[in-house]
């Protein structure tokens, strides 16, 4: 009977991309009043949005910042409002170093204000996960890449939060953007985090074979991990086995899984929080799952270190073969599984 058996993580989980924010959020200042973060609003620099595109600083080199600017002299400029600043966090309670993510209310003219900047270097809205694929060239630090994709977040929930669920009068940002208040019932919304598992499936007899699959919408040559959302009244155990097993009609031992990190993922669909695992499958035979996957099979581990080697996030290697980039968290289980 597999409902009885565990599941044990690794000592120490790995860091992924977009983890590692090192900001106070606050919550404990915003839960007081917030006075604090009013006044560290006038001396705060701000990260600028246009929808979900932030705005960056390219220095003349591959390296991509963002672009941070004092939130006083935006607001002054007409170029945010301040009532649309966001926090994202602080240095400490004290609220130094305060950080802003907000909504530029007219894009063009930002740029133009910044191009009258002579501190502000080439600056542009991009988003961030078109940066992903390209971490390697692009120079995004691991600091640079978690405060970008918590502001990026932030940004998608008041884009595409904006009514209330329980009586569908509209929604105000409240405490700094932390959350939005419905006008009417007086309801409380929160940015909203949906869990993806993500697993890296051993072969039942060979250890260094595993099962990788691709979808329509792929690059050529792209495989990865098998991963889709935790539904409702299962746990994020159950749902690694539900998945491979819909996907592939591989099962999965539950004795051999084991957690192995987890990484916020700023998707195009909101917040996910992609929970990687490994396992060893119970059977070798895949039968796969056409409506989402064009295809599944199994890789040797030298194929796959050959691909993570020389062509991480790029090209096929001469197998064909494709794997994510160093971003994603089913290049880190590769990795791991590697030892590269």
């Amino acid at each position: 009977d597999q409902s009885t058996m565990s599941v044990t993580p690794t000592a120490v989980p790995p860091k992924s991309f977009f983890s590692g924010f090192r900001l106070d959020r606050l919550h404990n200042v915003l839960e007081e009043g917030g006075a604090a973060v009013d006044a560290a609003a006038s001396s705060g620099r701000v990260l600028l949005h246009d929808g979900v595109k932030a705005l960056v600083r390219r220095d003349g080199t591959a390296t991509v910042r963002p672009a941070l600017w004092p939130a006083k002299e935006l607001v002054e400029a007409g170029i945010v409002q301040r009532e649309g600043l966001v926090l994202l966090g602080a240095e400490d309670a004290t609220c130094a170093g305060a950080v802003f993510a907000a909504q530029a209310t007219d894009p063009r003219e930002a740029l133009a204000f910044f191009c009258r900047q002579k501190d502000a270097g080439t600056v542009e809205f991009v988003d961030i996960l078109s940066l992903f694929r390209t971490v390697q060239s692009s120079g995004v630090s691991d600091d640079d890449a978690a405060l970008a994709g918590y502001a990026r977040s932030l940004m998608f929930f008041h884009l595409f939060t904006k009514f209330c669920c329980k009586c569908g009068a509209q929604l105000t940002s409240a405490s700094w953007g932390t959350k939005r208040l419905c006008s009417a019932c007086k309801a409380e919304h929160y940015p909203r985090t949906d869990p993806i598992v993500i697993v890296l499936v051993t072969h039942p007899t060979d250890d260094n074979r595993c099962l990788l699959g691709r979808k329509s919408g792929y690059p050529p040559g792209r495989v990865s991990c098998l991963a889709g959302y935790a539904e409702n009244g299962e746990t994020l155990e159950e749902a690694t086995c539900r998945e491979v097993l819909e996907e592939s009609g591989i099962r999965l031992d539950l004795a051999s899984l084991r957690y192995v990190a987890s990484q916020p993922w700023p998707s195009y669909f909101g917040a996910q929080m992609m929970v990687g695992f490994q396992g060893k499958a119970l059977n070798d035979s895949v039968v796969v799952d056409r409506h989402e996957m064009e295809d599944i099979t199994w890789y040797t581990k030298d194929d796959v270190r050959r691909s993570l080697l020389q062509h991480s996030g790029g090209a096929p290697n001469p197998s064909g073969l494709s794997l994510p980039g160093p971003a994603a968290i089913a290049n880190l289980l590769l990795s791991r599984w590697c030892d590269c």
